[in-house]
């Protein structure tokens, strides 16, 4: 990545992912976009710029180097809008990371199965989250597979090519609960065995665009 590269981020919202020690020593041009104004206004520091709006319905009139998603992927109701919308984004030979939750682990299962009320206090409760900085956001898990032959399609037709593709099992989110910690744990062995890109906690997705 060159000095002075444009670097969009998409849900930063509260916590952007890159540190300000990076951004200021490579000279980025830092964007963090969010729908939520209310996220963007409790980011600290002065070494990104704030954006309030949404990429599927607004024009952004920058072009991006790289664009990077970390959890929000599993937020998105209509994948098909919001990738087109990503690609849109991108300069030729441009290239996009998502960190995302995929489907099936347990706490997306659980997230999918109970009302939000219900899941929100158990996060609170659970993960000891402080729903100030850290706040909980509906999830749909839209597309959010790990390298699954069809996964792989879809992005390639999409008009981008895959630079890696990888899913992880396991997570932090039951960290605090010893008993919810083995249960994991346990699933996470099993699911080891299987040893199918359908079944992971997490993926990383790296994408360019190319001319």
């Amino acid at each position: 990545m060159d000095d002075g590269a444009v670097i969009i981020e998409l849900g930063g919202g509260a916590n952007p992912v890159l540190k300000e020690e990076i951004v200021t020593l490579r000279k980025f041009n830092y964007l963090v976009i969010d729908t939520s104004k209310e996220e963007l206004q409790k980011a600290t520091g002065e070494y990104f710029t704030r954006i309030h709006t949404d990429i599927e319905k607004t024009d952004v009139e920058y072009k991006a180097d790289l664009i990077i998603s970390k959890m929000v992927l599993e937020h998105i109701p209509n994948p098909n809008i919001f990738h087109q919308s990503i690609f849109n984004l991108l300069k030729n030979n441009g290239s996009v990371i998502h960190f995302y939750a995929t489907l099936y682990n347990i706490a997306s299962i659980s997230n999918i199965l109970l009302p939000e009320f219900i899941s929100s206090y158990l996060v609170k409760r659970i993960q000891k989250r402080d729903a100030t900085t850290e706040a909980k956001f509906p999830a749909f898990y839209r597309k959010c597979f790990g390298p699954t032959k069809n996964q792989i399609d879809y992005f390639n037709n999409l008009g981008y090519n895959i630079t890696q593709f990888n899913g992880y099992l396991g997570h932090h989110y039951f960290y605090f609960n010893k008993l919810l910690y083995k249960i994991e744990n346990l699933y996470n062995k099993i699911l080891l065995r299987i040893n199918s890109p359908y079944f992971c906690s997490n993926a990383i997705l790296i994408l360019k665009k190319y001319d």
